[in-house]
């Protein structure tokens, strides 16, 4: 897949976007199982991290269980994640 930056825009909308207050990350659906990544984290550098990756929504769901517990879940389109009630990535403790 090529991917044209001709007249590109892309939102949450539809996609997945999670944040820890001060990092972000989102998953932005492309073609098939090819996302557009996106993370933010202030105190890196570099802070802005955009690459494509081929992903299936089951692995993706299963890195954010494991990897990003008590992340704030803005945006989710995806079935799997474990999600409390306070709309934060479960621990797995619950």
């Amino acid at each position: 897949m090529e991917l044209s930056l001709n007249n590109l825009y892309l939102c949450e909308r539809g996609n997945t976007l999670l944040t820890d207050y001060e990092n972000m990350v989102a998953w932005l659906d492309l073609e098939g199982d090819t996302r557009l990544e996106v993370a933010y984290n202030p105190g890196n550098y570099p802070a802005l991290n955009v690459q494509t990756i081929t992903i299936t929504d089951e692995d993706l769901a299963k890195h954010i269980n494991e990897n990003l517990q008590y992340w704030l879940v803005c945006k989710c389109h995806i079935d799997g994640v474990n999600i409390d009630a306070n709309g934060e990535v479960a621990s797995g403790e619950e």
